[in-house]
């Protein structure tokens, strides 16, 4: 089964969202906003709403029923959180600048031996 997106560990191993698909989220905010209030108002139903302003049909269901009318990221949010990730990646151009270039394998030790300490820290629930 394809799906829609992918994750993939960069250079510095943080999580990077490529996009696979590549009409998936091309509407901004001020569309998503101008077509709930259209909707609300009794001008417009759902489906015309998504033709006229470009965002998904089951996009304006999903931010009526949830009363919520912002644009999220895709992808999943930042595992260690966005400070402890920007530590890992400092950790990690630091052995490059050494010469110690680490493999994915090298990474994936890293980043879980880096999981372990903060779950010891801070109750972390890591997914590995």
């Amino acid at each position: 089964m394809a799906t829609a997106y992918s994750f993939y560990v960069s250079r510095y191993a943080h999580t990077e969202y490529k996009r696979v698909c590549s009409t998936r989220g091309q509407w901004i905010n001020g569309q998503l906003i101008e077509a709930l209030q259209a909707i609300n108002d009794g001008r417009l139903g759902i489906n015309e709403a998504s033709r006229i302003y470009g965002v998904p049909s089951r996009t304006l269901r999903r931010k009526r029923m949830l009363e919520n009318p912002r644009k999220t990221a895709m992808g999943p949010d930042a595992l260690f959180g966005k400070t402890n990730e920007e530590k890992l990646v400092r950790h990690i151009q630091k052995l490059e600048k050494r010469g110690f270039a680490p493999t994915r394998d090298d990474l994936r030790k890293i980043a879980y031996k880096f999981a372990i300490a903060l779950k010891t820290k801070t109750k972390i629930q890591h997914r590995f």
